[in-house]
């Protein structure tokens, strides 16, 4: 048939966009001369059906990708999939459950402390020396200079280290549980205590117990007591604070609250001072980790006390920001790693991190930003009224370790972003640039071929980063390299004639021009969400056997039904995968 031509003006400029206009004008130009036998509605509509079902599912709400079935759910969290988490929380159990049965058969075998007291005594030993282990414990997990440091080693393998949140909630719960637990066995042990006879009490501790003890004064008149009833409160409003909508919404509120544990600590040490129960040695558990934990604050506080020279702040589409900063001495970092960034201007407290989308060789550091919480909506205001100003200051603190820092330690990878998730393997691509440009690094680099996946909703989206792979898709040695995949998972729907027309007419415009209209590219960007089944089955088989890294940033979510689909095709074709996953 005769060779549709698309009118100039709707070729991609770096600054244009397919406006809500443009469809109409974009299909009437490019059918208005088409004989009707050629070109006819249910045509276009069995050929856009046929392309849709053939790679992705538009027809379907975005929620069926963010919320996997039950069922789905159940496979994703069975034990054999996450077997390194599953096997440190048993391990994790174990040690709680041991500790506390120790201390428990321990005081259990004292008859008389057990006549004269109860049997809220062992039950109160038992929780008390179960928070002695979780209390230390849960100080590591948010030790980030520490696990940046094990994730440059062959341990990071053996620790889940990008659970170290979840590992913290987790530990703190068990705090809260052992601390209720505890506080009310002493209830107990309160009241018989204060109903025995002087002569029972001093045969459990003749140097305190000089008389009968009033209830009260147990509770509320002895240093245990105040010190148990302080800690408790201070837990009580961490545990408040810390909830997900204050943290997004009063930032302030979490982290001044949080820093309550320095009074539930002291409480810790003092509790046991008078040596009723118990021996004192708290201090001995907790010196090792608090030792670790005050070297990583140290840390920070040095890094945080020097302001960074804004280079530039740059608003982009989609509600996004270009955040530059001059890079600090002696900063050294790897592709895809993090830094947190605190803005005087906006709140002297609030630290929130972001993945470095500069590459290392750059003299400068930059994230990208999107306008989502209070604190980064504060921040686009900022740029967009034109106080994105180099005389701005800008705190940083890091760089730590991630996921998708060791994505040059696989023959094959497979980078998936969805929509500003693609901020880590921004990083990473501008790395496989420098790298290809340079000789030493090309013949060292051990990246065999990278399927970049990037899904947004929005077209204007596709500008953040479409500078980075431009060039990549013109470097003579990318082609072998690296395949782009892009996806506008905006409002599509099959039935929609405008949409049947409007991809038709993409696609007639891309098979001329070899360049794509909606991201310029040399590579198409595709309609609707991936069909990432069907993606990783051709995947899997191409490399049948070999070892393949899978990274992932974006809903959680979709992490897990990733998480499924690998194991179901590696078992399938004999691959061995490892899926790395970064949440935001």
């Amino acid at each position: 048939g005769e060779v549709i031509e698309i009118p100039s003006e709707y070729e991609y400029e770096g600054s244009d966009e397919i406006g809500t206009d443009q469809p109409d004008i974009v299909c009437r130009d490019c059918f208005e001369d088409q004989e009707d036998d050629d070109v006819t509605e249910k045509r276009e509509r069995k050929d856009f059906e046929a392309h849709v079902e053939e790679n992705y599912y538009p027809q379907r709400a975005a929620s069926h990708y963010l919320k996997p079935n039950k069922r789905q759910k159940l496979k994703n969290t069975s034990l054999w999939r996450n077997f390194p988490v599953y096997f440190w929380l048993f391990i994790f159990a174990g040690v709680c459950i041991g500790f506390f049965a120790w201390n428990f058969v321990e005081y259990a075998k004292n008859e008389n402390q057990v006549r004269v007291v109860g049997w809220g005594l062992p039950f109160s030993r038992g929780f008390a020396q179960t928070l002695k282990i979780t209390t230390v414990i849960i100080l590591i997990p948010v030790s980030r200079n520490l696990l940046t440091t094990i994730r440059a080693t062959a341990l990071h393998h053996i620790f889940p280290l990008d659970k170290n949140i979840s590992f913290h909630k987790l530990i703190a719960i068990v705090i809260a549980f052992c601390s209720v637990g505890h506080w009310a066995a002493h209830y107990v042990n309160f009241h018989n205590i204060s109903t025995a006879t002087v002569a029972d009490l001093q045969s459990v501790n003749p140097s305190f117990f000089t008389d009968v003890p009033s209830f009260t004064k147990l509770a509320f008149g002895t240093i245990p007591g105040i010190t148990g009833h302080l800690a408790i409160l201070c837990l009580f409003l961490m545990y408040m604070n810390a909830h997900k909508r204050i943290r997004q919404k009063e930032y302030e509120r979490f982290y001044y609250s949080h820093h309550l544990f320095i009074i539930f600590y002291a409480c810790l040490i003092i509790h046991g001072s008078k040596k009723i129960l118990g021996p004192h040695d708290y201090w001995k558990w907790l010196i090792g980790p608090a030792a670790i934990y005050v070297a990583e604050r140290m840390i920070r506080l040095g890094r945080e006390q020097k302001n960074i020279k804004l280079i530039e702040g740059r608003v982009l589409p989609d509600r996004a920001v270009l955040i530059k900063l001059t890079k600090p001495r002696r900063f050294n970092y790897k592709p895809g790693q993090y830094i947190f960034l605190n803005c005087k201007k906006i709140s002297k407290s609030e630290w929130h991190p972001f993945t470095l989308t500069s590459s290392p060789h750059e003299d400068f550091i930059s994230v990208h930003v999107r306008a989502a919480g209070n604190w980064t909506k504060k921040l686009y205001k900022l740029c967009e009224a034109g106080e994105g100003h180099p005389k701005i200051k800008i705190r940083v603190d890091g760089p730590y370790g991630s996921a998708s820092e060791h994505v040059f330690t696989y023959d094959h990878a497979i980078l998936i972003g969805a929509g500003i998730g693609v901020t880590p393997f921004a990083s990473v691509l501008k790395n496989i640039l420098f790298k290809l440009e340079n000789d030493y690094e090309r013949r060292r680099l051990k990246l065999k071929k990278v399927h970049f996946y990037w899904t947004c909703r929005e077209q204007g989206s596709f500008k953040w980063f479409a500078d980075v792979l431009t060039d990549l898709e013109r470097h003579p040695h990318s082609s072998d390299l690296l395949e782009v995949n892009t996806f506008l998972t905006g409002a599509v729907a099959s039935h929609d004639i405008r949409s049947i027309l409007l991809w038709y007419g993409l696609q007639q415009q891309y098979l001329m021009s070899n360049r794509d209209l909606v991201t310029g590219l040399s590579s198409r960007t595709y309609w609707g969400r991936p069909n990432y089944d069907r993606i990783f089955k051709n995947i899997f088989e191409k490399y049948r056997g070999e070892r393949i890294g899978v990274f992932f940033c974006g809903p959680e979510s979709l992490g897990d039904e990733l998480l499924s689909f690998c194991q179901k095709h590696s078992h399938a074709t004999r691959s061995r995968f490892q899926f790395h996953k970064e949440n935001f």
